[in-house]
């Protein structure tokens, strides 16, 4: 069963995330998501979501479910950017061979480490390039809407989209419009 992060100086009453209770594992808590499937990626567009790290940890791995190959030799790219969505802390760069090569995990090793400081808003990010048929990946789904409650820019959209978004390059800089799906990253030391 995962386990709940209580807020710093909290009663485990505000949680910042889950854990699942493996050291070098995390994974956003899945709010404001509410379903995943696999989906077609849109060509060429960055997928951001925001999460906030439940404790300091060192992470150097970004990992990605394939669901249906992609026809051709598409580049991938994911990374990091800080809560202001200005700085881009890591990426692994423009990586080919992980979306036609093999179904399931795919991982993207960064170019560097990236420090995450417990407590903090981050925005973890993923964009593919589409030349053929385009990959399908493991996605959350939820309505578009139920990422702006809080507001629409960095640090307080819920997740977004970045048009051109491959390689991923800094500042974030997100359309909101239409934010309903994208894939589900897993950040690993």
């Amino acid at each position: 069963m995962p386990r709940i992060i209580p807020a710093p100086g909290g009663s485990g009453g505000s949680t910042f995330g889950i854990d699942n209770a493996q050291a070098g594992l995390w994974v956003p808590a899945g709010a404001p998501f509410v379903a995943q499937s696999a989906l077609a990626i849109t060509p060429n567009r960055m997928y951001v979501v925001r999460f906030v790290s439940p404790k300091s940890i060192t992470i150097s791995k970004i990992c990605f479910c394939v669901a249906v190959l992609a026809s051709v030799n598409d580049a991938c790219d994911a990374g990091i950017f800080s809560g202001d969505g200005a700085t881009l802390l890591g990426s692994a760069g423009s990586t080919l061979g992980k979306l036609n090569g093999a179904l399931g995990l795919q991982t993207l090793n960064l170019q560097a480490p990236v420090s995450l400081a417990a407590g903090q808003i981050y925005y973890a990010a993923w964009a593919g390039a589409v030349g053929g048929t385009s990959v399908q990946t493991t996605q959350f789904v939820t309505r578009a809407d139920m990422c702006l409650p809080f507001g629409t820019a960095p640090p307080n959209i819920e997740a977004a989209v970045k048009d051109p978004g491959i390689p991923i390059a800094a500042p974030m800089s997100v359309n909101v419009a239409g934010v309903g799906q994208g894939p589900i990253l897993a950040l690993q030391t």
